[in-house]
């Protein structure tokens, strides 16, 4: 069913509306005064000269100051201008832009030529459908320009009084008739495609932020929230394949908290979680988070991933991870080498010799980490 009355919109749309209205407002000033440079052609040898330059003059200075409205207009943010302020501003010059060519119609005399009353006539008709692209965006505008335009030219036609200039009023009306509805079912239409694409942009702004959620939840260690076995394999392999084309070395710590299954039966699995927190924090304050990971491979277990960085720098970062968790003074009573809490590390380095071999650094860190174990803990084993 053809609905004759434009549709209610949320403020997101009509400022989307506004925007549009003022996009093409430098293209559509500007063939204003061209058109009215034309009409100044065609009937300077029959309209007095000066109501004619009057005319042009004004014409010219309200489309002037669109243009000047235009350009603040664009100035401004997307979300920042007042909705109201800008329609209403626009609405009205639009207003007066057609109430000046209407005025037009005022110079009209039957005793012009046929080829200067069509073209008044052609004028009209070309004006009032030319405003439909421009301002059937918000349809109040194009009422605005329509209105006193359509009037006038009724007027001009009925004052003939002849049977011809009745019909020629008969098939204004319904041109008339027909661009409101084509100007209302325009603006619907735009309505309803602003609606729906809002609608769609926050679907996909949801189902994105969905995503994002899903995959941090994917790669990150519920307990310790640093990325877990998962995330540590697939950035390992992507590192290895950066290293492995640079000719770079990349190392890798194996950290295993010792005797933590002790620690657990004896102080509790909700103590055991802020132990494996702690040691966390720790490993996370010791790395560059930029290009650096620290994961929580399992259990007790957890695995650094030192970028573009050879086994002498890897040793210090070890050392300091090593120190700090002895630093931290947590009670260990069931410890068969310490009375707080101590951790053992493997290192692992090396310069990729082949892709996709990944494999090779963490197992020869794994198994210096077995090896600083068998040698008595809290230590670390290298080259």
């Amino acid at each position: 069913m053809l609905k004759l009355t434009p549709l209610k919109t949320n403020e997101k749309v009509q400022r989307e509306q506004v925007r549009l209205l003022y996009s093409q407002g430098y293209i559509i000033q500007i063939l204003g005064i061209i058109s009215s440079l034309v009409v100044l052609f065609i009937y300077w040898d029959v309209v007095e000269h000066t109501k004619l330059i009057a005319w042009f003059i004004t014409i010219v200075i309200v489309y002037i100051i669109r243009l000047r409205d235009v350009k603040k207009f664009r100035k401004l943010s997307v979300n920042e201008f007042d909705i109201k302020k800008w329609k209403n501003t626009y609405i009205i010059s639009t207003f007066i832009s057609g109430v000046i060519w209407s005025l037009l119609a005022l110079f009209f005399e039957s005793s012009w030529q046929a080829t200067h009353q069509v073209a008044l006539f052609i004028i009209y008709v070309g004006i009032i459908a030319g405003a439909f692209n421009s301002n059937a965006t918000v349809f109040v505008s194009y009422l605005a320009f329509y209105i006193p335009l359509t009037a006038m030219l009724m007027y001009m036609i009925l004052n003939q009084e002849n049977e011809l200039s009745y019909q020629l009023a008969f098939l204004i009306s319904l041109y008339a008739i027909l661009m409101y509805v084509t100007a209302i079912k325009y603006h619907n239409f735009l309505v309803n495609s602003l609606e729906l694409r809002f609608t769609n942009e926050n679907l996909v702004k949801d189902l994105k932020s969905a995503n994002t959620k899903l995959t941090y939840l994917a790669d990150t260690d519920e307990l310790s929230q640093i990325d877990n076995r998962r995330s540590m394999n697939k950035y390992l392999l992507k590192e290895w394949q950066w290293h492995f084309e640079n000719k770079k070395p990349i190392s890798l710590l194996v950290i295993d908290i010792d005797f933590f299954k002790l620690y657990n039966d004896t102080y509790g699995h909700s103590m055991g979680d802020k132990c494996i927190l702690e040691v966390a924090n720790i490993l996370q304050k010791n790395i560059r988070s930029d290009i650096d990971m620290a994961s929580r491979y399992g259990g007790e277990e957890f695995v650094v991933i030192l970028h573009n960085t050879d086994e002498l720098k890897a040793l210090n970062i070890a050392q300091r991870i090593l120190l700090d968790v002895l630093s931290k003074q947590i009670p260990h009573s069931s410890s068969g080498i310490s009375e707080y809490l101590t951790v053992s590390i493997g290192l692992g380095s090396m310069i990729p010799s082949m892709p996709n071999s990944q494999i090779k650094l963490f197992d020869l860190a794994d198994t210096r980490l077995y090896k600083a174990k068998q040698n008595g803990r809290n230590q670390i084993m290298y080259n």
